[in-house]
C-alpha cells in the first residue's frame, strides 16, 4: 500500500491523471486479502499482473475524488 500511495502523490503532482484503486479477494476459509494499484487510461499501470483478475475493486480515489 505504502508504493501505491507513494506513486500516485508523485504522478499526480507530476500531472499525471491516475486512478488509485483498492481490492479485495476474500478467500475460502473467510479470511480477505487486500491490494491497491494505480490505473491510467483505464488499465492497471505498473503492474505484473492485472490485479482486477483476483482483486474486486472496493473503492478508487482520482483527481476527481473517492468513488
Amino acid at each position: 500500500m505504502t508504493r501505491g500511495i507513494t506513486l500516485y502523490a508523485l504522478l499526480r503532482r507530476a500531472g499525471v491523471d491516475v486512478v488509485l484503486q483498492f481490492g479485495l479477494n476474500p478467500d475460502l476459509d473467510g479470511r480477505a486479502e487486500g491490494h491497491c494499484w494505480l490505473e491510467y487510461e483505464g488499465a492497471p499501470f505498473l503492474e505484473r499482473t492485472d490485479p482486477r483478475i483476483s482483486f474486486t475493486g472496493t473503492a478508487r480515489i482520482s483527481s476527481v475524488g473517492v468513488d
